[in-house]
């Protein structure tokens, strides 16, 4: 699941090769790469490996049980409990254990009273991957239905790979429901 950080090393190593980091989720057959479409960009493959971290929850991935963020148990917390307060700290420790490339860089609780009245509470997280791609998730816990919905967006690209993540995440899994 998670890269090996010595493939960071060469910033133009996408340039020079087609390198096939990992499957496209949702899983779709490709008839050019083989079973599944892959992914072909690392910084996209790295948001893929983030957003997985952001879903799994402790103790689901074999053989490394402390693996995850378990974003969806956060689902049924009120807007001012201090476990809503205590994520950022373990986001930043999941990503310096499993994905130093990427740096959380701001994370922020957004609600109206309206909102807060009718159990909704809209994450947003700001960070960079490999130092060079500004991405902003916006993960809306909705309590009522149970479901995690989390959208992307980059917001910048110095690295010319703006476009390949984009259309990554603008793909059909950029809205996914947990």
């Amino acid at each position: 699941m998670f890269l090996n950080s010595s493939i960071f090393l060469d910033p133009d190593l996408d340039k020079k090769e087609k390198i096939l980091y990992q499957p496209e989720f949702p899983l779709v057959y490709d008839g050019i790469h083989g079973p599944y479409r892959p992914i072909t960009n690392v910084v996209a493959s790295l948001q893929a490996d983030f957003l997985n971290l952001l879903q799994t929850s402790p103790g689901e991935w074999p053989f490394e049980p402390d693996l995850g963020v378990g974003l969806k148990h956060y689902l049924f917390e009120f807007h001012d409990s201090q476990k809503l307060l205590e994520l950022q700290p373990v986001i930043n420790d999941q990503i310096s254990k499993y994905l130093p490339q990427i740096e959380l860089l701001d994370l922020q609780f957004i609600a109206n009273d309206q909102e807060i009245d009718e159990a909704f509470t809209t994450l947003k997280l700001t960070y960079s991957i490999l130092n060079s791609e500004l991405v902003e998730l916006i993960a809306q816990l909705d309590k009522i239905n149970s479901e995690l919905q989390l959208e992307l967006e980059s917001i910048q690209s110095n690295m010319g790979l703006g476009d390949a993540l984009t259309q990554s995440l603008r793909s059909p899994n950029d809205v996914v429901t947990v």
